[in-house]
């Protein structure tokens, strides 16, 4: 291992970590994405992936900042505003949350996660109508992809 460049033993332990995030396993996918930031401090990439480890691990406030960096180095990465949006939403900011929703969607206007995001926002804020005509988009724009499936399940949970 120490005969790989810095950069590439990084890239293999984030590839570790997503494993152990996948498997359930978030304290081991930590540590691995601990030790591959430790090779790349300031990678937005990282970054963020340690954000979705510190979301599975409940720390909002921890993604919150880790998503901050990395759009620190990659303003324009809407995967990274999505995340971010809803690290504020479980942390009570909707307001903050809305704002990198409309950031991403300004990005990606078909973006799936965004318009899940944004529903389930919306529909905590009381707006049914505005979170049924996101979720619908999604089905729209992202046929068969987790975020339509997503939308589905919370469009049957939503209907009188």
């Amino acid at each position: 291992e120490r005969s790989l460049a810095p950069s590439l033993r990084a890239a293999f332990l984030a590839q570790a970590a997503r494993a152990w995030l996948a498997a359930d396993a978030a304290d081991a996918a930590r540590a691995a994405i601990d030790r591959a930031l430790a090779l790349a401090p300031d990678d937005p990439q990282l970054l963020t992936d340690r954000a979705e480890t510190r979301a599975a691990q409940g720390d909002y406030a921890g993604a919150v900042d880790d998503l901050s960096a990395a759009l620190a180095g990659d303003p324009r990465s809407a995967d990274a505003l999505v995340l971010r949006a809803s690290a504020y939403r479980r942390l009570g900011r909707s307001e903050a949350a809305l704002a990198d929703l409309a950031a991403a969607l300004a990005i990606d206007r078909r973006h799936g996660e965004a318009l899940v995001e944004r529903g389930l926002i919306r529909h905590l804020k009381g707006d049914l109508d505005g979170a049924r005509a996101d979720w619908q988009e999604v089905i729209a724009v992202a046929p068969g992809t987790p975020s339509a499936e997503m939308a589905i399940a919370y469009l049957a949970q939503t209907l009188p």
